[in-house]
Formats: C-alpha cells, sequence, structure tokens
C-alpha cells in the first residue's frame, strides 16, 4: 500500500521513472491470478513506462488456481489487463495445451472430471443449487456460473507423457458417523500409504508420496497417524528450526549459562529431552515440576552439574565453540544414530547460523541469543537431499510442486457460512444467513462472498488433484454435517462426468 501511494504521487513519478522506468524494458508476471489490486497498482506505472517505448508486459497465471483470496488475490485482473494500457494496440493470448507433469491416464480422468463445469445449463440448475443453495439471488448465482465457466474454460490439455504410465486415480466414500468416519479413514489411509511406502522407499532423492491438507492442524494429525508407524514424514513445521527439541534445549541451556534462575528455560531445557537423566515425558515433569519431588531435585542437581562443567568456558569462547562444547557434553552427534537422529539437519542449520551471526561483528553470549531467536524464527529448512520421506503440506504449499502419488485425506471442506463482516455507510456489520431485513445490496455482498469462498474451495482442489503424476487417492467423508462440504461437489461432478467406477466405498 505503501509503495502504491508513493507511486502515485506527481513529485516522485520522475524518479521512480529514472531508476527503473529508464533501463528496465520488459517484464513477466507470474501467478498473476493471485495478484492483488494494489500489487497492481504500485507496479502499474512502471508496466505503463515499458509498454509505452516498446516494451513488454509477460503476464502468466491460470484462474483455475487461484487460491489467495483470501490475501486480497483478484483473478479479475485478467480481464482488467487487456484494456489497461491505452499505449497498446493488442493483446496476444496464449494458451498451454500440455501436460508436461501427469502421465496419459490422469490428464484423461481430469479432462472428464472438470468438463461439466463448461455446462452453463447444469450449473445453474443443479450444481450452483448444492454449492450456493436454492435462495440465493440470481445475480450472485449467474456470477458464481460465469467465474466457474470463464475459470475452466479450454481447461483440456495433452499429456506431454506418450507412453502410459499406468496411471491410477481412486475416491474413496466414507459414510458413517463423525468419529467412525475419521477412525475409518485414519485406518485405510495409513494401510494405503505404508503399502505404497514399501515399494517406493528404496528410490532415492526425490519425493515419492505427498499428503496433502487445508490445514496445519491436519497436517499435525496426519504426520502424527504415519509417524506411530515409523514411516519417515516431513511436513512444513517440521522444516522449521524451532521445531527442534535438540537446538531448542541447546538455546535454553544457553540462557541457563546466564541466569540459572530462568525457570521457563529450565523448563524448556528439560523438555527438549538433551539431559538423558531428564523427565520421560512432559506429564512426568508436570507433575514432578508442581511438587518439587525427588525427581525434580534429582533433575535440579544434574542440570546445575552441567552449568558447573562449561560456565568457565563462557567469558573466552566464541558463541559457535559454546555451541560445539554443548553438543559435545550431551554426546549429541553420538546420538544422531539414535534418539536425535532427526535432529540432525536441524543442527547443522543452527551452527551455520551462529557462524554466520558472529561472522558479521564480534557478539556477547546475551546479545547471540536474542540474534539467534530472532533470525532462527524466519529459518526453514529445506527439503534434504537424499531423502525420500512422504511430504505432509498444506495444498497453498504444494502448488506448484509435483508428487507421483498425491493422497487428499480431507474433502470435508465447506463453506464458511458464519456471520461475514461488511461495512456498510460507514458501519461495520455482520451478514447474517437470516439477513431477510438487509438490503437487496448488502444481501447481494453476503452471498457474493459465500460464492467467491466457494470458487476457491473449488480451485483449491484442483490444486491438490493435479499435483500428481502416476497416481491421486482421494478420499470423500460424509457425515450429517458434510451436507454442504466440498465432497459432495466432488460426487456431483463424478455423477455428471460418468465416472462412477473410480469411487469406492469403504466401510
Amino acid at each position: 500500500k505503501e509503495i502504491k501511494d508513493y507511486l502515485k504521487s506527481e513529485a516522485t513519478l520522475p524518479l521512480v521513472y529514472s531508476y527503473f522506468g529508464s533501463w528496465i524494458e520488459h517484464f513477466l508476471f507470474d501467478e498473476f491470478q493471485d495478484t492483488s489490486k494494489e500489487q497492481w497498482e504500485a507496479l502499474f506505472p512502471l508496466f505503463e513506462e515499458a509498454l509505452s517505448k516498446g516494451g513488454s508486459l509477460f503476464v502468466v497465471g491460470d484462474i483455475k488456481q487461484a487460491i489467495y483470496r483470501w490475501r486480497g488475490g483478484d483473478w479479475t485482473l485478467f480481464e482488467e489487463i487487456k484494456n489497461s494500457f491505452s499505449c497498446v494496440d493488442s493483446v496476444e493470448e496464449k494458451v498451454l495445451r500440455y501436460n508436461y507433469r501427469s502421465c496419459p491416464d490422469l490428464v484423461e480422468f481430469f479432462n472428464k472430471f472438470f468438463s461439466p463445469l463448461l455446462d452453463r445449463d447444469w450449473l445453474i440448475k443443479e450444481f450452483s443449487q448444492t454449492v450456493l443453495g436454492k435462495n440465493v439471488l440470481p445475480s450472485v448465482r449467474e456470477w458464481f456460473v460465469s467465474s466457474i465457466t470463464k475459470g475452466f474454460y479450454e481447461h483440456a490439455q495433452r499429456s506431454k507423457k506418450h507412453i502410459s504410465c499406468g496411471g491410477e486415480v481412486k475416491f474413496y466414500k466414507i459414510s458413517a458417523d463423525s468419529e467412525d468416519v475419521y477412525l475409518l479413514l485414519q485406518k485405510h489411509l495409513i494401510e494405503k500409504i505404508t503399502a505404497l511406502w514399501e515399494q517406493v522407499k528404496s528410490k532415492k532423492n526425490t519425493t515419492q508420496i505427498g499428503v496433502l491438507v487445508r490445514t496445519n492442524d491436519q497436517a499435525k494429525e496426519v504426520s502424527s497417524w504415519l509417524l506411530e508407524r515409523n514411516l519417515p514424514v516431513i511436513t512444513e513445521n517440521s522444516l522449521n528450526l524451532w521445531t527442534s527439541s535438540a537446538v531448542k534445549g541447546i538455546v535454553c541451556f544457553l540462557k541457563l549459562l546466564m541466569d540459572r534462575d530462568d525457570e521457563v528455560s529450565l523448563y524448556g531445557f528439560w523438555m527438549s529431552g538433551l539431559m538423558k537423566e531428564g523427565p520421560e515425558n512432559e506429564k512426568k515433569l508436570l507433575l514432578s515440576w508442581l511438587k518439587k519431588d525427588a525427581n525434580y531435585r534429582h533433575w535440579l542437581e544434574n542440570t546445575f552439574e552441567y552449568i558447573e562443567k562449561i560456565q568457565s568456558y563462557v567469558s573466552y569462547v566464541s558463541c559457535y565453540e559454546l555451541v560445539r562444547l554443548i553438543m559435545d557434553i550431551f554426546n549429541i552427534e553420538q546420538r544422531f544414530n539414535e534418539d536425535l537422529e532427526q535432529d540432525r539437519v536441524f543442527l547443522k542449520e543452527f551452527l551455520e547460523l551462529t557462524l554466520l551471526i558472529e561472522s558479521q561483528r564480534t557478539i556477547f553470549l546475551e546479545d547471540f541469543i536474542e540474534k539467534i531467536e530472532q533470525e532462527g524464527l524466519n529459518i526453514q529448512i529445506g527439503l534434504p537431499e537424499g531423502i525420500n520421506a512422504i511430504r505432509v503440506i498444506t495444498i497453498h504449499k504444494a502448488k506448484g510442486l509435483e508428487f507421483p502419488y498425491v493422497f487428499i485425506p480431507y474433502t470435508n471442506w465447506s463453506v464458511n457460512t458464519y456471520p461475514k463482516p461488511c461495512v456498510e455507510n460507514q458501519e461495520l456489520i455482520y451478514l447474517t444467513e437470516a439477513a431477510d431485513y438487509l438490503s437487496e445490496e448488502v444481501k447481494y455482498k453476503r452471498q457474493r462472498q459465500i460464492a467467491e469462498e466457494a470458487q476457491e474451495l473449488l480451485n483449491l482442489f484442483y490444486v491438490a488433484a493435479t499435483r500428481a503424476k502416476k497416481g491421486l487417492y482421494c478420499y470423500l467423508l460424509e457425515t450429517k454435517k458434510t451436507n454442504r462440504s466440498i465432497s459432495v461437489w466432488i460426487e456431483e461432478l463424478i455423477k455428471k462426468s460418468s465416472l462412477s467406477d473410480y469411487v469406492i466405498n469403504l466401510e
């Protein structure tokens, strides 16, 4: 917003042109469907200047993959851009006809599955009724249908892989009470992934299986199921530096070197598991902590012994050497093949960050801890090379990625029908579903919000499904509470496109 306002100032435009407009003539704008109007307006003067001098603007995007509405993404900019520049005589449009990712069997399935979304009559009479309900305003229904048909216009592709790779698509339908649905999902998902893992685990330097979910909480749940079966799992959160118990334990111990009375750091150090003589789990720690019993006193005595071993080094060794010393005292490297195996890559990154911070200037322990906590929060560990692990990731993070085999365990996403906030006549009001007393304009705003969210949910499924190269396994979860969830929409599409053979009922 600040950049946009700055560029709009007449006094600053010549300065911007002198810096950028005079030497940048060609622009490529990727993922344009997720661009917000403010982002577009902030860069518009530079594009306009380049085009007026014979330069070019190359915009790349896919309306079907517009999944960032919640942060301002506006795919309708695709329509506006065509008439945005008075200095441009013509706009050239190209549609990608080939799919370079998925094998022919999957591409053929995608073409058939999404083809009903081009049938306006069906969308109006049936699909929009399922998605939006029967009492939606005609203008909102028309907007929804038009948006869907625009998004999936010319969606059909041909696979660039000329030889069939034995692709497989399965929809597993689970209809039961809420608790039973998730128990059945857990049981079948674990069995299916375990069997597939046995086939692909020998393949190196690549991730073969991707499990795509909507939320981080779902990622944690699925990861816990798989970890219980001793399957190797990497999630978005597991790739954050501060999710390593060993890293957190070292930082907590460094704090204890400065202040032995720091109870928060003491608790964190004991929880990390660095001290083998420490508590077995948090429940045991918490009970002993509250009672200050014999276990508590024993752990405290051991902790102070470790502090005494290293305290004398604090004043004359570097922070990097201090960290290495802590690792030696707790035999961390020797434990990589035991209980700390999963921390290896995190500690490597932690040591590199420590060296980087120290290389910038001479730093005291207190300053180092403050800096490491600030920098460490932003460190995301990339997928380690040479590891074939099961990747559990949100659909938003999976965008642009690909996996030979994709699992979508949850399809019980539904449109949020809770009261939505809206500014009307400079007042903040909440648009309820039973807002009969509201004006037609306000009703339209509420229903339009719901329609936009519904379109985004459909786009989310498109993005998730098309990450698959060889195998797609999707679970349709149905309970009494999922009558408006996307699993119902998927079934409508399967029925309309005559793909019922791909559905397997689980009991």
